[in-house]
């Protein structure tokens, strides 16, 4: 049994067509980054522009909707101390006291919520 989890993916591709196929490979898509806006220098640097979270949002329902929940999982990025609440930045509970409510507003489920914030990092997390 091979897992493959593409990381970041809202930056390599951004494109739904693109995420269907991989999950049709069995890739796993995570989706973080949750919280920090527009970059201008990734931008001008490297000519990427991330989503928004509305965004982020979208696409994961929509990958939900097309039968894809199973191949998602969230993620915050909490990488610099810059990040934390101490140091201004969104902390730990962001994506779940924010991405949560608005996914759920949007038409998400307990059951997606359930599969991409415990079942589905669970699973992989059991893969050796």
């Amino acid at each position: 049994y091979v897992c493959v989890c593409v990381c970041v993916c809202v930056c390599v591709c951004g494109q739904m067509d693109d995420y269907r196929r991989m999950a049709d490979l069995g890739c796993v898509l995570e989706f973080d980054q949750f919280g920090w806006g527009c970059s201008y220098q990734h931008a001008i640097n490297y000519g990427i522009q991330y989503p928004d979270d509305f965004e982020r949002c979208h696409q994961i329902k929509e990958l939900a909707d097309s039968g894809y929940q199973d191949h998602v999982v969230v993620s915050h990025d909490i990488a610099f101390k810059v990040r934390l609440s101490k140091f201004g930045g969104h902390s730990y509970d962001y994506v779940w006291k924010y991405a949560t409510q608005y996914l759920k507003s949007i038409g998400a489920d307990d059951s997606l919520l359930k599969a991409i914030f415990i079942d589905n990092p669970a699973r992989l997390l059991t893969i050796i």
